[in-house]
C-alpha cells in the first residue's frame, strides 16, 4: 500500500471530532494515573520519548502503551504539532478488542473505515 493512497484517504475523509485532550510529558511510566480518560502520555527519559501511553479508544477498560524508542522494535514516531499528536504506523492490536486504527492530529481514524472506503472505489 502506498503512503500517498493513505495521505489522499485522510484529505478526502471528513475528520472526526478529535478524541485526545490534553498531551503530558512525564518522565515515568509509573507517573501516568490508571484510568488516564481522554489525555495522551509521552514518558520522556533523558530528552528521548520511549512510551505513548492513553487508553484504548475502542475500549476505555484498558490502557496502551506503544513504544516509541528506536532501540526497540517495533517503535512508532509520536508527533506533536499545535497541541496535536499523531502516531505512525497505525496501531493495530492482535489481543483483545483487535482494534486497528491510526492517530492523526489527536483524531482517531479507523481501519475498517479505511477499508469500507476502499471498497466503495473498487
Amino acid at each position: 500500500m502506498r503512503f500517498s493512497t493513505i495521505t489522499s484517504w485522510f484529505r478526502r475523509r471528513k475528520r472526526p471530532a478529535k478524541h485526545f485532550g490534553a498531551i503530558h510529558v512525564v518522565a515515568r511510566v509509573s507517573d501516568v494515573p490508571l484510568d488516564s480518560g481522554r489525555d495522551f502520555f509521552i514518558v520522556r527519559k533523558d530528552g528521548r520519548d520511549v512510551w505513548a501511553i492513553f487508553q484504548c479508544p475502542y475500549e476505555d477498560n484498558h490502557q496502551l502503551r506503544v513504544n516509541l524508542s528506536k532501540q526497540k522494535k517495533p517503535f512508532w514516531k509520536c508527533t506533536v504539532r499545535n497541541g496535536e499528536v499523531s502516531l505512525s504506523p497505525s496501531v493495530w492490536l492482535d489481543y483483545g478488542c483487535k482494534s486497528h486504527f491510526w492517530v492523526d492530529e489527536s483524531r482517531i481514524y479507523w481501519f475498517n473505515e479505511w477499508n469500507k472506503d476502499r471498497s466503495k472505489q473498487s
